[in-house]
């Protein structure tokens, strides 16, 4: 529990851009989240239940080196027990693919493949070149990166039922600037 006036936990990190997730877990004491802060952004999952865990997910951009999570249990940010970064790579070494309308239950995907040519005749960038899954979010135990793992029995699983158009995406980051000319999603 964060029981002094101004808690403050500071990262030295590489400068850009970061996809955050904040876990909060409190266990036997319920709690608050709306006054967390990660990198200057709220970190605010709602309320914290007795013996259960929320989490947010978040981008934050870093300009100084410096990532700070910020709270005190004065400001309503009773507890934090972990935060997850992934250094998110430029633009031009990101594809992804999103639902551009409404989706009816949860979005399925079980493979996804990009390719630079433009028939997909040559093998799939994410098993050939250094790279990470990654998606709007996930149902517990369907993962992005079942999408990209061989087996097209299993999938991966969009966070939220019926989700509204533009809200679901999954795509892939790369090591170097990827050109995609060509994609096959089976879902």
């Amino acid at each position: 529990e964060l029981d002094c006036p101004n808690a403050k936990w500071e990262l030295d990190v590489i400068i850009g851009r970061y996809y955050a997730r904040v876990f909060y877990s409190n266990p036997g004491h319920p709690g608050d989240t709306a006054g967390c802060f990660l990198g200057g952004v709220s970190a605010d999952a709602g309320p914290l239940p007795s013996l259960e865990k929320v989490e947010i997910r978040l981008l934050v951009d870093v300009v100084d080196a410096r990532l700070t999570f910020s709270g005190s249990k004065n400001t309503s940010c009773s507890s934090v027990s972990a935060i997850e970064l992934i250094s998110l790579p430029l633009s031009t070494q990101m594809w992804r693919l999103r639902a551009a309308s409404a989706v009816s239950g949860r979005w399925r995907v079980h493979e996804l493949q990009f390719h630079q040519d433009e028939d997909c005749g040559d093998p799939d960038l994410i098993k050939t070149q250094r790279s990470r899954v990654f998606s709007s979010g996930y149902m517990d135990n369907f993962p992005p990166t079942l999408a990209s793992d061989g087996n097209e029995i299993t999938a991966w699983l969009a966070a939220c039922d019926g989700c509204a158009g533009g809200t679901s995406w999954i795509g892939a980051a790369f090591i170097s600037i990827q050109t995609v000319r060509c994609l096959r999603i089976y879902q």
